[in-house]
């Protein structure tokens, strides 16, 4: 169910009475909220590290084995976003990790797309083989 503003604000007034707000503000000012809480992002710092590293060619298995698997898709992610990656690192990449064999669809469609942006053709990878994938 849906609520108003004004339904809301009434809701919160009468659970906390205590405590002022400028509703005004909250309200009506455009653009970022005026409090914006910190947020433990220390996966994603992780993953911007991984990324930045890898961009650069700094290849490590041990890096690797510390990321989750949505960690892995949001360094893929990161990666491809980085104009300084080089054709060798990525064939590095795939020679170390074997991102193109992944079962994980998210994992391989970032992988695809740094493949992509390199030119780097995935003949090697399940994705392109010649018997059909089975849809469930």
């Amino acid at each position: 169910k849906s609520i108003t503003s004004e339904v809301f604000v009434n809701y919160f007034k009468s659970h906390f009475p205590s405590v002022e707000v400028d509703w005004e503000k909250w309200l009506k000012t455009p653009g970022m909220p005026l409090v914006i809480p910190k947020y433990d992002d220390s996966r994603q710092q992780k993953s911007l590290e991984v990324a930045k590293a890898w961009s650069n060619g700094d290849i490590s298995e041990k890096e690797r084995e510390s990321l989750s698997s949505k960690q892995v898709i949001s360094t893929l992610t990161l990666l491809h976003t980085y104009d300084n990656v080089t054709l060798e690192t990525v064939k590095q990449l795939e020679a170390s990790f074997h991102f193109g064999d992944s079962q994980n669809s998210e994992i391989l469609f970032a992988w695809c797309r740094v493949c992509i942006k390199h030119a780097m053709i995935l003949s090697s990878t399940k994705l392109w083989s010649s018997s059909p994938r089975k849809v469930e």
